[in-house]
């Protein structure tokens, strides 16, 4: 009987911690999300390029503003990842935050990378949307994004 009661125990326990965990990450992107809400800078602002010559946040690019926080970069950067990406939340902007998986799994494991894909006009994000990176391209830096939270870098799917 005590057998019992002490497994009973333990499962009830380990229940608890894992309903714990899902609420803190709940929150946690709940934060995340609300700060990259704070940071939308005016629309129709002029392009500025700051001193080391990267285009700078709150700038129109093509026919879109970008989101205050985000800085593109005159020339790409080298690949950063050839592995698939979770959207883990879409801004107002339509811009996507994404978590990196490993590829070597059928279950998605991430792998601690977060990355912004910038929405283009060609596609839109929806949360926990897979982008898979085709043969032969792979996520290229193209600028950074930062919000009070933490700095990720801005990517774009290229050869």
């Amino acid at each position: 009987m005590m057998g019992v009661c002490a497994g009973l125990t333990v499962a009830f326990i380990l229940a608890a911690v894992i309903q714990i965990a899902s609420y803190i990450k709940q929150k946690e992107e709940e934060n995340i999300a609300d700060e990259a809400k704070t940071e939308i800078v005016e629309k129709q602002r002029s392009l500025t390029d700051n001193e080391d010559g990267n285009t700078s946040a709150g700038t129109k690019v093509g026919n879109r503003t970008l989101d205050k926080g985000i800085t593109l970069f005159k020339e790409e950067r080298d690949c950063i990842s050839k592995n698939r990406f979770q959207i883990f939340r879409v801004l107002d902007s339509g811009d996507a935050l994404a978590r990196e998986l490993m590829n070597d799994f059928d279950t998605p494991i991430p792998t601690g990378l977060e990355v912004l894909f910038l929405e283009e006009g060609k596609n839109s994000y929806y949360d926990e949307q897979i982008i898979t990176i085709p043969s032969g391209k792979c996520a290229k830096q193209i600028g950074i994004y930062k919000n009070r939270v933490r700095t990720v870098p801005v990517v774009a799917i290229r050869r």
